[in-house]
């Protein structure tokens, strides 16, 4: 999936024309997009007002760390959160599958798209990976695809200080 065209233009119009209903959805597409591809993050900066540009970084960052959370401990739902005590058997495929869905191709132009992947989650599930798990650990994903979908829409107007 590409963003949509110009996203910081997108940005600037809106604020200029008052509908602030798009920027968080406007902010997202442009936080992804890797700047040294060409893409129009690159000319963000010629677009965006410096506070606009504020919160395209700190939103960013703020997506990177989520996304490092789930790489670097996918079986735990949240900060301060005890990991799910999954079983010996689904431990390491529940790990290598989360990791395998946050973790972004260092040779696309965008970061990995969060929400998508984890909607894709909830909307068609991986049959041969899912048949692999046993019931409590295969409700526990479903119930993980969620959480952090929800977490992850809700949030990003938060994440970008909109």
């Amino acid at each position: 999936m590409h963003s949509p065209p110009e996203p910081a233009e997108a940005i600037s119009l809106a604020n200029e024309c008052e509908v602030p209903e798009i920027l968080p959805a406007a902010f997202y597409a442009l936080s992804l997009q890797r700047f040294g591809y060409n893409a129009d993050g690159g000319r963000s900066h010629v677009v965006l007002s410096q506070a606009d540009m504020r919160r395209l970084v700190i939103g960013r960052e703020r997506l990177h760390d989520f996304a490092t959370q789930l790489l670097l401990d996918p079986l735990t739902l949240g900060p301060g959160m005890p990991p799910f005590a999954s079983c010996n058997n689904c431990r390491e495929p529940l790990s290598r599958y989360w990791r395998a869905q946050v973790a972004s191709d260092p040779q696309s132009p965008f970061e990995r798209w969060l929400l998508r992947e984890l909607y894709r989650m909830l909307t068609a599930p991986d049959a041969l990976f899912e048949a692999g798990l046993c019931a409590e650990c295969l409700a526990w994903h479903k119930d993980a695809a969620w959480t952090r979908f929800d977490s992850l829409k809700t949030s990003i107007p938060r994440l970008f200080c909109l």
